[in-house]
């Protein structure tokens, strides 16, 4: 089943302000639901350095209507200079869950 439901990913540097940003985007109806996913270890490049950092993990369910409105938000909420921010779309999944999403993100 196509959907027009869209994942949202981001990682933050604690739970809490996982946490903080996913209430911020329920309370607006900007996604349905969200996953907040401590233990994540990050590797990566910033300015010359590799750096290797303990993140939490936000991944949002949202409608195609809604990514770039949530994604602005996002980023709004977000307390890094350059925050991952990515979203893609969900192919297929269950329909009584995907509608779930749509019905929760009018």
């Amino acid at each position: 089943m196509m959907t027009k439901i869209w994942l949202l990913y981001s990682i933050f540097p604690d739970r809490e302000k996982a946490f903080s940003a996913a209430r911020a985007l329920l309370d607006e109806s900007l996604i349905a639901c969200a996953n907040v996913q401590d233990g994540v270890t990050s590797l990566y490049r910033w300015q010359g350095d590799i750096r290797q950092d303990s993140e939490t993990a936000l991944i949002a369910k949202t409608r195609r209507e809604k990514v770039e409105a949530a994604t602005a938000r996002l980023k709004e909420l977000h307390p890094y200079e350059l925050p991952c921010i990515i979203a893609w779309p969900a192919h297929k999944g269950f329909a009584p869950f995907l509608r779930w999403v749509e019905k929760e993100t009018n």
